[in-house]
């Protein structure tokens, strides 16, 4: 029905939609024509009302559209928004490590510069330490030399003491032997021509003369002066001299005399420079 309607209007039809309108108007009856169209009709409506959602559909999917392109649009103004705001953060962070890499550049040639100077320092100080303990050593061979020449006087004078008693004792000896007798008495022992000359020995070496009064004893008896005797004494005072003077290896005392020579007036100036920096340190 409604493609006969549409046909009486004038509205094109399909292809097959002409040849089914041109056999049914042979075949089909009226009833089954009234059949077909009424459900040509409802088809038509569920064809109407499908296209009628699809509208809606779509309008309502383009509505979501917009409100997605906005609320993109506002993200995109913030994203755009917050780079420009990183860019400007870089920018400062790039001039805040340019700057920070100058003074890192100075302060490493400074503490290059404090490093040379620290060392020439070090060299200056063990420069002037060096001479300090040279003049210490000469010092303390100055305080040796000293008590060496002390310790030689100690040992000329104790030689001239001996020198002495043995000249005062030879000197006895011979004026005991100027006075005693020749020959010896009955008695084994010496006696004296002259009495005087007697006293005056007994009063200068008392202890030789005291005659103890056991002679069983050695030790006791007066042994006469003889050529053993008197090598003996020889030989005994050559014993003594050679104790207490020793023979001093003077060649040495001048090569220490070389080694360590006395510290002049620039020695003098460094040392007292070194102490200064020594402290300072």
């Amino acid at each position: 029905m409604l493609l006969s309607k549409q046909a009486e209007q004038g509205v094109p039809l399909q292809v097959d939609k002409s040849d089914w309108l041109a056999d049914t108007d042979e075949e089909i009856d009226e009833q089954d024509l009234e059949a077909h169209y009424s459900f040509m009709a409802k088809i038509q409506e569920v064809t109407d009302q499908n296209a009628e959602d699809e509208h809606a559909a779509l309008a309502n999917l383009i509505a979501n559209l917009k409100l997605d392109v906005d609320e993109n649009k506002k993200i995109q103004k913030q994203l755009k928004k917050a780079n420009t705001s990183l860019a400007h953060e870089l920018e400062q962070c790039k001039s805040i490590l340019a700057e920070t890499s100058k003074t890192l550049e100075e302060s490493n040639s400074v503490r290059d510069s404090c490093l040379v100077a620290l060392q020439n320092k070090q060299t200056e100080f063990e420069k002037y330490k060096a001479c300090n303990d040279r003049i210490v050593d000469y010092d303390k061979f100055k305080l040796v030399k000293e008590k060496h020449n002390e310790l030689v006087k100690q040992s000329l004078l104790t030689k001239s003491h001996y020198n002495g008693l043995v000249k005062e004792k030879i000197k006895t000896i011979q004026t005991i032997h100027m006075v005693a007798p020749k020959g010896p008495t009955f008695n084994g022992r010496p006696t004296f021509a002259n009495l005087m000359y007697l006293k005056k020995a007994q009063s200068e070496k008392p202890c030789l003369y005291e005659i103890p009064d056991d002679q069983s004893d050695p030790t006791n008896r007066l042994v006469l002066d003889r050529e053993e005797t008197l090598t003996l004494v020889k030989e005994s005072r050559l014993k003594l001299n050679k104790d207490f003077v020793r023979p001093y290896d003077y060649s040495k005392l001048n090569s220490l005399y070389e080694i360590f020579k006395p510290a002049s007036q620039g020695n003098h100036e460094q040392l007292a420079y070194a102490n200064k920096v020594r402290n300072k340190m």
